[in-house]
This record gives structure tokens, C-alpha cells and sequence, in this order.
């Protein structure tokens, strides 16, 4: 993925190094702000720039599945996610947008879907630590997601608003086109 300007990523990406280089490679990052700050474009820049194999979670998908259709296909995903791994020797990042979406900390209209999708979810999630897969989400609303998923979160990363004159800037930039 290319960003149009270099300085823009590497400010990002200075404001989002979390762990230094030594550390070893965490199996579920969180990665959370305000829309438009950057979250999904630094996952992608992130599979891009380490060459793993990138897997993509359709939240939509899920939410929009037949009943009990989503436990299923979450556990395909996973699943396809490990094979992968253990395939290409190498470790998988597998993305999930909108993790809140997917196990929120309040159920709703569907606390038994909700459940059950959570508890899915839970369980893939403890066996990645000798999987090779890597899960990576994001989230607008971190007080949103469920706190037995967000416990399993070994990094959590802030994504905040830019300040005001780097926001101008940004507009200046990429809206330099419009009328």
C-alpha cells in the first residue's frame, strides 16, 4: 500500500511503536481511536512493509450469517488462518476491522448469538500462542468490546486525534484537488 507522503507515515508510525525492536511479536494487538486516525491504514502498511500472509475478518459476514452459521465460519477463518501458518512457515496476521462489532461488551438484541460468537472467539484466540497466527484488530469504541476479549489483548495501542495543525495539514494535502 502506498501512502502519498512518507513523512505522514513515519509520523504515524513513530506515534504507534509500542514495543521495542528486541520484544518478541505479540499474538493480539488492539489497535484504537477516533475514526480516520489511521488504525486499518497502519494494519495494512504493517502487512505490507513484513511480507507475512494477510487474512481479513468479515465482520460484516459474521453479522449477517444464518443462525449459528457464525460460530462455523469464524472457526473456518481461524482455522484456514493456522493451516496457513503452518504451511508457509511463517506467521499470519489476520486482521479483524470493528472488533467490537464482533464481541461487544453489550449484547443487545441478541445476547445468546452474542455469546456463543464470544465464546468462539475466546477459544481461537487462547490457542494462537503457538499457532503462528497473529490477531490484529481495531476498534472506534474501545469501551465497546467485550473484557474477556479485550484481557486477551497482550498490546493496546492509541491511536489519538492528530493536533490541529497536522490535521490541517493533512486536509491540505489530500484535499489539495478539490474545488
Amino acid at each position: 500500500m502506498m501512502l502519498k507522503s512518507k513523512a505522514v507515515f513515519e509520523r504515524l508510525l513513530a506515534r504507534t511503536r509500542a514495543i521495542p525492536a528486541p520484544a518478541p511479536v505479540p499474538k493480539a494487538m488492539l489497535l484504537h481511536g477516533d475514526p480516520g486516525t489511521g488504525k486499518t491504514t497502519i494494519v495494512k502498511v504493517l502487512a505490507h512493509q513484513s511480507g507475512l500472509p494477510f487474512l481479513y475478518l468479515p465482520v460484516h459476514k459474521l453479522a449477517s450469517a444464518v443462525y449459528g452459521e457464525a460460530e462455523s465460519l469464524l472457526g473456518r477463518i481461524f482455522g484456514l488462518a493456522k493451516e496457513l501458518a503452518n504451511t508457509t512457515k511463517q506467521s499470519v496476521l489476520l486482521f479483524v476491522d470493528e472488533v467490537d462489532a464482533l464481541a461487544p461488551a453489550e449484547p443487545g438484541e441478541t445476547p445468546g448469538v452474542s455469546r456463543r460468537i464470544l465464546s468462539t472467539l475466546l477459544t481461537h484466540v487462547d490457542g494462537f500462542y503457538e499457532s503462528g497466527v497473529i490477531l490484529v484488530g481495531t476498534t472506534n469504541r474501545i469501551k465497546a468490546v467485550h473484557p474477556a476479549l479485550l484481557s486477551r489483548f497482550e498490546v493496546v495501542v492509541k491511536f489519538p486525534l492528530p493536533p490541529h495543525d497536522d490535521r490541517r495539514r493533512l486536509f491540505r494535502l489530500y484535499a489539495h484537488h478539490l474545488p
